[in-house]
This record gives C-alpha cells, structure tokens and sequence, in this order.
C-alpha cells in the first residue's frame, strides 16, 4: 500500500470475494475429480498412489515443516 493513498475499500471486498468465489470452485472441482479418479483406478493403483501421495506429503513437511509445529 502506497503511504498517503487509502484503497477503495468496496472495490478491495469485491476483489477479494471474487478470489473467494474462485477458491471455492477450485476446491470443488479437486473433490468432484478425486472421486472420478477414484472410480477408475484398480484398488492396487489406488494403493499406490495413496503411497505415493504419502511419500510426498512426507517430504514436504521434512522440507517446510509440519504446520502443527
């Protein structure tokens, strides 16, 4: 924020509850697709891909840490 300038602040609310809007069908779309993706696997890619996830997961939290740190 540039010191002296105040922000319209209806057209920062707007701005953010379009951000929102989107986070929202983002969110959606990635629960609809996990249970498309989860109707076509075999229960051993299903394991497998569970381990892979996990492996990741696991090395994301070694790097940035766990957020109940």
């Amino acid at each position: 924020m540039t010191p002296g300038i105040k922000p319209d602040m209806k057209e920062v609310r707007s701005s953010l509850e379009k951000i929102s809007s989107l986070n929202v069908e983002i969110q959606l779309l990635r629960i609809q697709q996990g249970g498309e993706i989860d109707s076509i696997l075999s229960p051993e890619q299903k394991d497998t891909l569970r381990k892979e996830r996990d492996m990741f997961f696991e090395k994301l939290q070694r790097r940035h840490g766990s957020r109940n740190e």
